[in-house]
């Protein structure tokens, strides 16, 4: 039996605090949506999908043309505007699953670890249906006494603190199709804008309802996407932490030193500077007399030069010039520009993004 890969993509057609729309967010210079299709297609499906908002549909057609899983064999599934929930999703989805296994995952964040496992136990499994569960940081939803005794995990989740929902949840043969039949049914009213994650709960609970059986399993985490800056570069070091080791031919150029994992694309120019893995270095960068450590990623067309950054993000376009300081745990919006003024008096002036925090000493 076939094994499907869906992706849901929640939220609304209008731009996010980043100046993105939903799925599109950029995660190591890669739009999330791209980087959940690439990791269900290396897991092992046999075929994947994407289900949206008709308006939303085509800007992720777009945002993902260029990225690597552009060459993956995608179908783009429209959910009606007016059902913009997880209940209308799976409508949509029905005829594109049927009623094989399939690992249901929400555009929501990336799971910490490889989706092989997962695609394996879909299709060897007796469960309808799995919810996956992690051990929650502090700021994560706990799950409720109810959605415990529901899942039978109270005992699990003592010896590692509270236990939060992942969004990726896997239905067993012939699971998605019931819950098609039972659970859309019975929601489609309701408000836009619901918790997609709740919303797994609720099928469920749909779902032993009808004598069908629910279990839970335990990954080793869930990062979510987030305006919370912590959050997102909590997500950015994961994807980070699997990127493959790349060769460069700046190394050996313009008196640079290149150590571990460190992509740096063809059209970036990098000179005098020092960059450390894992770090991406995306394209039409320019990076001079700069030092560049782990975890750090640069979009296209960002400028850095005489500067120290580590472990931040730094958006499309940005500018950083002769910063006094080092940059640490920073996200820095696109076309945002930190320089040091040299004028007297001297001043320091600062475009960043919203949610940005900046410490100078």
């Amino acid at each position: 039996m076939a094994i499907k890969g869906l992706v849901y993509v929640p939220g609304s057609d209008t731009d996010d605090w980043w100046g993105e729309r939903s799925g599109l967010h950029q995660v190591a210079n890669r739009p999330l949506a791209g980087l959940i299709l690439e990791e269900l297609a290396a897991g092992g499906v046999d075929s994947l999908a994407v289900v949206a908002t008709a308006g939303q549909l085509e800007t992720l057609r777009a945002g993902i043309a260029s990225d690597p899983s552009s060459e993956l064999d995608v179908d783009f599934l429209e959910l009606a505007a007016p059902r913009r929930r997880l209940a209308g999703a799976v409508d949509a989805a029905s005829g594109f699953v049927g009623d094989d296994a399939v690992v249901l995952h929400l555009a929501t964040g990336m799971l910490g670890q490889s989706c092989e496992p997962l695609v394996v136990h879909a299709g060897e499994q007796n469960e309808h249906l799995r919810l996956l569960l992690h051990h929650g940081h502090e700021g994560s939803g706990p799950l409720s006494a109810r959605t415990e005794r529901l899942l039978g995990v109270t005992a699990l989740g003592s010896p590692g603190g509270r236990l939060s929902l992942a969004g990726v949840a896997v239905f067993g043969p012939g699971g998605f199709a019931h819950a098609s039949r039972t659970f859309t049914c019975r929601r489609e009213v309701g408000p836009v804008g619901s918790d997609p994650e709740h919303e797994l709960i609720a099928i469920a609970d749909d779902l032993v309802g009808e004598g069908l059986t629910v279990a839970a399993g335990l990954v080793t985490g869930w990062h979510e996407f987030s305006a919370d800056p912590s959050a997102l570069l909590e997500l950015n070091r994961s994807v980070l932490d699997r990127q493959p080791r790349s060769v460069h031919h700046h190394a050996s150029s313009g008196g640079n030193r290149i150590d571990g994992r460190v992509v740096i694309h063809p059209t970036a120019e990098v000179s005098a500077s020092v960059i450390l893995g894992p770090s991406l270095i995306g394209p039409d960068v320019r990076i001079a007399d700069a030092y560049i450590g782990p975890y750090t990623t640069v979009g296209a067309g960002a400028v850095i030069e005489n500067c120290e950054v580590l472990g931040s993000i730094i958006g499309p376009g940005a500018r950083l010039s002769h910063i006094g300081g080092r940059i640490e745990g920073s996200t820095i919006g696109c076309d945002a520009n930190i320089f040091r003024d040299f004028r007297l008096p001297r001043a320091m002036r600062l475009h960043v993004g919203e949610g940005v925090e900046i410490s100078l000493s």
